[in-house]
């Protein structure tokens, strides 16, 4: 990772991984108000959609290849 931009791309990751298990609880106790089997399987079933959604995105997008910005520099600023 570039030691330049290492903090921003961290910062920016971590902030769109936290938005699903901030947001899945009470999405899901409004899901679940009677706690019957159907309201957990509709739980289950987004649950499902999310993750194979998420994984679909990240093998359809995901790149091995070395980004430009990823060059260390030698000059001083």
């Amino acid at each position: 990772m570039a030691p330049y931009h290492a903090g921003e791309v961290f910062v920016i990751a971590q902030a769109v991984s936290m938005t699903g298990p901030f947001m899945a609880p009470p999405i899901f106790a409004a899901l679940t108000l009677h706690n019957s089997a159907g309201e957990w399987q509709l739980c289950f079933g987004i649950t499902f959609a999310v993750l194979v959604l998420t994984s679909l995105l990240y093998v359809t997008f995901a790149s091995s290849k070395k980004a430009d910005w990823d060059e260390e520099s030698t000059e001083l600023n």
